[in-house]
């Protein structure tokens, strides 16, 4: 028998990223989703350059969420972790790639916002959704298709 809370590595992840999609028919995964739909119905509400960001930056994004009264566009990084009778204290991880792409969405004027995917031990499962903040990450070691990035001990300085 498997133990979903006890798997490493990107599985847990999309199956957290699925788990948060549940919760709002308005939020898709990027994974899952063609960027040519997404353009043609939403283009009206973007900027060119909001539209250059995503059209780069589609798989780096994990989910999307459109408000079409609000007109704004809520971008989400997805987090998912165990339950624990106390708090580990321990920051979620991201690479400084990530970094920098939220950082971009928000100078470019999405709404960003971090997203925690909380399982619990009866299948049971929460979503504690925040305002994004890079303060709120520990930075991870490049994955194999992040972008080169130089970085200092004060912080990310630019992309290579």
């Amino acid at each position: 028998m498997y133990n979903l809370k006890k798997i490493k590595g990107t599985f847990k992840g999309i199956i957290g990223e699925c788990l948060f999609k549940s919760t709002s028919n308005w939020v898709f995964l990027t994974r899952f989703h063609n960027r040519k739909f997404f353009f043609n119905a939403y283009q009206q509400f973007l900027t060119k350059e909001q539209i250059t960001f995503l059209d780069n930056n589609w798989y780096s994004l994990d989910a999307i969420e459109c408000s079409f009264k609000e007109r704004k566009i809520t971008i989400y990084e997805i987090k998912t972790k165990n339950k624990y009778a106390f708090d580990l204290g321990y920051k979620p991880k991201a690479s400084a790639s990530t970094i920098i792409i939220y950082e971009k969405a928000l100078t470019l004027g999405f709404v960003v916002k971090s997203a925690e995917v909380i399982l619990y031990e009866n299948w049971n499962f929460c979503v504690e959704i925040k305002n994004y903040s890079k303060n709120n990450y520990c930075i991870d070691k490049p994955k194999k298709y992040d972008k080169a990035v130089i970085q200092n001990p004060g912080g990310i300085i630019s992309e290579k």
